[in-house]
């Protein structure tokens, strides 16, 4: 036996810009239809910049990191000697 639905889900979501701990989001979601999602953080392990666009279920992503640490004891980019 199987069994199969399709439900409509209407959601419509704005967020405000927030701020936290070194690190910006912004999410907008508009009836599933068009959804913006950025994410900026900095001074932090791999800090970078993400963003996430989907249009009527096609998914674009861009993500840009760095790969280097964050030391917070000296408040700046570790350095590792060899």
């Amino acid at each position: 036996m199987w069994s199969f639905q399709l439900l409509p889900q209407l959601l419509f979501k704005l967020a405000t810009p927030l701020k936290y701990n070194k690190e910006y989001i912004f999410n907008i979601n508009i009836f599933n239809i068009l959804s913006l999602f950025i994410n900026k953080s900095y001074e932090r392990d791999h800090a970078g910049f993400l963003i996430d666009l989907n249009v009527f279920g096609l998914n674009i992503m861009y993500n840009n990191y760095d790969i280097r640490h964050w030391d917070e004891d000296n408040d700046c980019w570790c350095v590792y000697e060899n």
